[in-house]
């Protein structure tokens, strides 16, 4: 999903499968040149192998020639907020600590008790990230934009996350922009105020639409 995510986004994505032990890495590095190095863990026993990787680059002198990136499936918010030494805890842990770019995709689901999951994840990253969080780019990806003048956004890709949601708990979600051009930018920069987010992504088809509330900005 995130290769595909990005390759809407105009990235050349070069996938390595699964897996793979860090030589191929180094291999795929000098072969490919890439600008960015994304890693993901789908269980919680395979994400520790991500820090593995990230200090050999250290080891040999290649760490600062790439941005890296972390993810996985197991940055389920429900789990995160636990703070076990084990799970998406320790996945965030490894972000705040090696990577440079960290994504957010919303925090999960508003479950109607007034805490913010997004909130939660930030606050958790600021924590294990210490003196190095101000140097962190944090990324929020929008999943929902409107795509005509009745300002209602196409939930079509948020709802492929969360199958079971309903409308409303949707569009609670900081990933899912409602309203006109004018109302999009408003709720762009209080996220960026309330998160410190450094910026947004979205998708390709999301163009149309959104780049209204870009010109509303100039």
């Amino acid at each position: 999903l995130v290769g595909m995510m990005m390759e809407g986004a105009g990235f050349e994505v070069i996938d390595l499968g699964i897996n793979n032990p860090v030589e191929k890495y180094l291999l795929a590095l000098e072969e490919h040149k890439p600008d960015i190095l994304g890693l993901s863990a789908l269980l919680t026993t395979t994400m520790p192998y991500m820090k593995v990787v990230i200090d050999t680059l250290k080891e040999k002198g290649l760490r600062d020639d790439f941005i890296v990136l972390v993810g996985g499936a197991v940055t389920c918010a429900a789990l995160m907020i636990s703070h076990l030494p084990e799970g998406p805890g320790q996945l965030f842990t490894i972000a705040a600590q090696h990577a440079d770019i960290i994504g957010f995709t919303g925090g999960g689901l508003p479950d109607g008790s007034g805490t913010d999951p997004m909130a939660e994840r930030v606050d958790f990253v600021r924590g294990a990230a210490g003196d190095r969080f101000a140097d962190l780019e944090l990324n929020l990806a929008i999943t929902a934009v409107p795509t005509d003048s009745s300002g209602i956004p196409d939930l079509t890709l948020t709802r492929a996350y969360f199958p079971g949601a309903s409308d409303e708990q949707l569009m609670a979600m900081p990933t899912v922009l409602s309203g006109t051009p004018t109302d999009i930018i408003d709720t762009l920069r209080r996220l960026r105020d309330s998160y410190g987010v450094t910026y947004f992504t979205v998708q390709d088809y999301h163009g149309p639409y959104f780049s209204q509330a870009i010109g509303a900005l100039r």
